[in-house]
């Protein structure tokens, strides 16, 4: 099992979009096998962040997500890019990292 850690700076007044592109790029992705998991807004600490936790069994899927969104794959899902295409314009900073667990006593 591996783990996506999204940390994403949202475009000042564009919280609202960017959740409407949320809803539709999660049931897209679901189809790559990259489950949903949560997201978080800051309460305190750097306005307009958010993060995003997603669950996949292994790197594959990453990379197949971002094939669509590179545009590599676009002609075999035209929704997925548009949808990743808006986001990309509300994202104003974007770190990810793929996590795996790890054993804690």
């Amino acid at each position: 099992m591996v783990y996506m850690h999204s940390t994403k700076k949202i475009r000042r007044g564009s919280m609202a979009a960017f959740t409407e592109a949320l809803e539709h790029i999660i049931a897209l992705h679901d189809n790559h096998g990259v489950r949903f998991k949560d997201a978080y807004a800051t309460v305190y600490g750097r306005i307009g962040e958010v993060i995003t936790v997603w669950e996949m069994d292994d790197t594959d899927s990453y990379r197949s997500i971002i094939d669509v969104g590179l545009n590599r794959d676009a002609g075999k899902e035209p929704e997925y890019f548009k949808w990743y295409t808006i986001m990309v314009e509300l994202i104003e900073e974007e770190v990810v990292a793929l996590l795996r667990p790890i054993a804690v006593r």
